[in-house]
């Protein structure tokens, strides 16, 4: 179970691996991404989001994508795109933004 849930605010490779994704959060981010968090991402068209959570056995990337049907994610690209948060408010989130 994760304490915290961050929306990455900008566009990411979805080429990445897990290592990738850890250098992101500790390098460009200056987060620790051994804590329970989950780490959302987004790609640049906005129909495929990865996630990653630390467990205390490792590592666990997640990866979605939705269907032509189905649209795109409503994605924050900078940390001034908060507002954007209101809408998910059904769970504690932070928009985190790569400088």
């Amino acid at each position: 179970m994760a304490d915290n849930i961050y929306i990455v605010c900008s566009t990411t490779d979805m080429r990445k691996s897990i290592d990738d994704f850890c250098s992101i959060v500790q390098d460009k981010l200056f987060m620790d991404s051994y804590q329970s968090s989950l780490f959302l991402f987004c790609g640049k068209r906005c129909d495929r989001i990865k996630v990653l959570l630390h467990e205390p056995d490792g590592y666990v990337l997640l990866y979605k994508r939705l269907n032509v049907a189905q649209g795109r994610y409503r994605w924050p690209r900078k940390s001034s795109d908060e507002p954007y948060l209101n809408e998910i408010s059904r769970y504690p989130g932070r928009c985190v933004g790569i400088p």
